[in-house]
């Protein structure tokens, strides 16, 4: 086991991993509502909070490098 990582409730195993042979960032919901946790494993395990929604994060993707995360929440908002 490298790490383990203690969420919010997480039945559906949210969490985002780089594709990318030459980096290692995993993102994952964080114990707070709606905040994100990121860890750069490939810079010491350089960890980055970000408290992202009010509500439960409910999908998160990463680019190939790791650069950019992409998140949505439980909560649907229409626009018209």
């Amino acid at each position: 086991m490298i790490d383990v990582i203690e969420t919010c409730e997480n039945s559906k195993g949210i969490c985002a991993v780089s594709p990318s042979k030459d980096v290692c960032v995993l993102a994952a919901p964080d114990k707070t509502l709606g905040a994100v946790r990121v860890v750069h494993y490939d810079k010491g395990s350089k960890l980055q909070l970000i408290d992202a929604h009010q509500t439960a994060v409910a999908a998160m993707t990463l680019n190939n490098d790791g650069s950019i995360l992409a998140t949505s929440s439980s909560k649907v908002r229409s626009h018209r």
